[in-house]
């Protein structure tokens, strides 16, 4: 992820020069949930009013986090420009899940029970129109979360883009068998709920796909894998 962690901070603040170069006057920037901070968020749906870039339980983890911190905070400091954030959830959909279909089908992709985890996602061309409605109707200075209105585990998930494809349901193994792939580990071991009601009210957005499984059945038709 350290690769990532440098497009937050060091691939934004260029962005903010070159936004400045052209003479833009709005900057929207991607961020996302976890940027609420890992682990267990309760059944609470979180809003852009409670914490955000909270400190990582770890030294890795706090890096990720300071990563989405710091693009927040460049967006909403530049000066001379509009800045917006959109907190976004997981994604899935076209160019994002086709990559999922070739380790379902060798069974390459073993996964651990949600047991009532979940998180937030949502549909690659639903997140499109998200930045689409902050650049028009978004309110400088603010974040938005975007999610679809269904959270879901990160295995009920890929169980869903198991079915629609007809594939093989992925390996079930005990949550610790993830512990070697450290940051696979924690995103599987949160549970995090996101409130889009912002976003409904001052950017009239809602989502095309209200879940998951609307939005992989739309995938499928257009699918040539």
């Amino acid at each position: 992820m350290y690769a990532t962690d440098a497009l937050r901070t060091e691939g934004t603040a260029h962005l903010v020069e070159a936004a400045r170069a052209t003479g833009a006057r709005r900057f929207v920037v991607e961020s996302m949930a976890f940027g609420y901070g890992y682990g267990d968020h309760g059944d609470r749906p979180l809003t852009e009013n409670d914490p955000f870039g909270p400190r990582g339980a770890t030294p890795a983890l706090e890096r990720h986090i300071a990563g989405m911190r710091t693009k927040e905070r460049l967006a909403f400091e530049a000066e001379g420009l509009d800045g917006i954030a959109l907190r976004l959830g997981l994604f899935y959909g076209p160019g994002g899940t086709e990559a999922l279909l070739p380790l379902l089908r060798r069974r390459q992709l073993p996964l651990p029970g949600d047991r009532g985890r979940v998180l937030p996602w949502v549909e690659l061309t639903d997140a499109a129109r998200a930045v689409v409605a902050a650049v028009e109707r978004g309110r400088p200075g603010q974040a938005y979360n975007i999610a679809d209105g269904t959270p879901m585990g990160f295995r009920a998930h890929v169980e869903a883009v198991a079915r629609t494809f007809g594939l093989p349901k992925p390996l079930n193994v005990p949550l610790w068998f993830l512990k070697p792939m450290s940051y696979a580990h924690t995103v599987m071991s949160s549970r995090l709920r996101m409130s889009c009601a912002k976003a409904e009210r001052e950017q009239a957005w809602t989502p095309r796909y209200a879940s998951s499984h609307e939005g992989l059945a739309a995938l499928r038709p257009t699918s040539h894998l």
